[in-house]
């Protein structure tokens, strides 16, 4: 299955005018969805004010016209709507404007929308938050010169519904699925026989995911384990009990990564254990050593267990993952590309990223496989997006947007390429609540490894 439209070329008059209103029209399939990387998501009204050379409210009139794509531009139709302005907050804005809105009714009778971006209702009002076009009709032959333009949800938000904040809670498949990797505590009776393993970095007591040991401190005041998985996901190790320990993680090379004695109110943590205990979550990366110090604080009267669980943590995993069956991925579990950009270190990078996870494999496309995404560049100075994913059952596309990507440092760039990978995997762009760790919320930064609700939605999706 792939992702979105493939648009056919417009060979007519460049501009088509039109009366009609939305919803009295017949598609000819359904409305397509482009799923992208953009600039302004989750700002809220200073920023959205402090962004944007233009703010007012304005009523939808009528559609003036639409153009189709070209060769110029983003490869979406345009469609131009007629606005009443009915009050001006910021800028210099006419009683009577046209905006430029980034989809609509393409040759083939499709509606396309740009994420989440609702298609204008002649005769609602609207609060724009906007620029003017920084493109004349001679430079692409589509453009409405002066026209504002409307390319994301932040753009144009409907005046009259407050729509509801969404209430999200702590969910994750996986948090039952913990086990006991240690259980410390005064055994009582007859001591086992003294033992040094456990005490040092070069003794560490190795550990996998699925194991259960009773170990004793034996009269020293720490413990030390290995551990190693053949994959990628967090993992979050924490005490129960009335032990005062603390712990202590480092890496393959003995230096201390991250440490924790007692587990921080109002936090993740908090919901799985309290104070004297410790919580401690991180990335795990694949076939990796890591070593776990475990340290008693106030001497050992009491009991503990310590559990270790994969904990790829997210708010909602059904925001995260397409609700069909939108994916580029084969019956192989592989993913054909075609590379038509000047990105080719970023590409090859971006697609190692994905591949490390071990399931679905990236390949570029050859004499004997059938082509699943085409990467492409474009250049649309009028655009919010970076890059723009179009799904088409036979043959998706990806579009990057020089205008953006050309001014990028590498991680940036890093960032946007593998960010939609993740929507040729069927990921959705996730929501503020999230986290900015994360590759698929959108934005401009830079990328260093995957987040926790990254991880979830890939697992939750293909697994291991």
């Amino acid at each position: 299955m792939k992702r979105i439209v493939y648009l056919v070329l417009f060979f007519g008059s460049l501009l088509i005018s039109s009366n009609f209103k939305v919803d009295s029209l017949a598609f000819g399939n359904q409305i397509k969805f482009l799923n992208g990387d953009y600039a302004y998501e989750g700002l809220n009204e200073a920023e959205k004010v402090l962004n944007f050379d233009n703010h007012f409210v304005g009523t939808i009139k009528n559609i003036h016209s639409v153009s189709q794509f070209n060769g110029k531009g983003t490869p979406v139709p345009y469609t131009y709507f007629n606005v009443t302005v009915n009050k001006v907050i910021k800028g210099n804005v006419d009683d009577e404007v046209v905006i430029k809105f980034y989809g609509g009714i393409n040759e083939e009778n499709d509606l396309i929308l740009l994420d989440d971006l609702s298609y204008p209702i002649i005769g609602e009002k609207y609060s724009f938050y906007s620029n003017k076009s920084n493109i004349l009709f001679s430079e692409d032959q589509r453009t409405i010169t002066n026209s504002f333009v409307v390319s994301n949800k932040t753009n144009m938000v409907l005046e009259k519904k407050q729509l509801p904040k969404k209430l999200s809670i702590i969910k994750n498949d996986l948090i039952n699925n913990y086990i006991d990797i240690l259980r410390i505590s005064d055994p009582g009776g007859d001591l086992p026989e003294p033992s040094n393993e456990g005490t040092s970095f070069g003794n560490a007591i190795p550990k996998g995911i699925n194991t259960v040991s009773n170990p004793y401190f034996m009269g020293y005041s720490e413990i030390y384990y290995v551990i190693r998985r053949s994959y990628i996901d967090y993992v979050s190790v924490f005490s129960l009990g009335n032990l005062d320990l603390k712990i202590e993680l480092y890496d393959a090379n003995r230096n201390i990564i991250a440490s924790n004695d007692n587990v921080a109110q109002f936090t993740r943590g908090y919901a799985l254990t309290q104070n004297p205990n410790f919580f401690l979550s991180f990335y795990m990366d694949k076939d990796t050593t890591y070593y776990l110090k475990i340290s008693e604080t106030k001497g050992l009267n009491g009991s503990s267990t310590i559990k270790l669980m994969v904990d790829n943590y997210c708010f909602d995993i059904n925001d995260l993952i397409f609700d069909d069956e939108r994916h580029d991925v084969d019956s192989g579990m592989k993913v054909h590309y075609t590379d038509k950009t000047n990105y080719g270190s970023s590409i090859v990078e971006a697609i190692n990223y994905w591949n490390k996870l071990g399931v679905v494999t990236f390949e570029k496309d050859g004499l004997f496989t059938t082509n699943d995404v085409t990467l492409k560049e474009i250049n649309d100075k009028d655009s919010n997006y970076f890059a723009l994913h179009s799904y088409k059952k036979g043959g998706s596309t990806i579009n990057f947007n020089n205008y953006y990507m050309n001014v990028f440092n590498y991680k940036e760039k890093l960032k946007t390429i593998v960010h939609e990978f993740g929507h040729c995997l069927g990921l959705d762009d996730f929501s503020q609540i999230e986290g900015s760790e994360n590759v698929m919320l959108q934005g401009r930064r830079e990328f260093e490894k995957f987040g926790s609700s990254d991880l979830a939605a890939y697992r939750k999706k293909w697994g291991y």
